[in-house]
């Protein structure tokens, strides 16, 4: 698996959490309500890294979304005012 996301516009943008760039996770409200009172924070941490997907913010201003479970990348403009 890469670890970079190529924009539309052309830009390559890194995927990794740990690089510092503007990446975030996508997380669906079945994952976080999975979540046992129980668990660690530790374990929660990994549960949502494990099953979010990443979201890539570009500098032309798209987001990209890399579905974590099909690895399929949808890439979303901004709305023009």
């Amino acid at each position: 698996m890469s670890s970079w996301i190529r924009c539309t516009c052309g830009k390559l943008n890194h995927k990794n959490l740990g690089a510092g760039e503007k990446v975030c996770l996508v997380i669906e409200d079945e994952v976080l309500n999975g979540i046992e009172e129980h668990e660690s924070s530790g374990e929660a941490v990994s549960t949502v890294i494990r099953n979010g997907d990443i979201l890539v913010r570009c500098a032309c201003g798209r987001i990209a979304i890399e579905d974590k479970k099909t690895g399929e990348i949808t890439i979303y403009a901004p709305v023009q005012a």
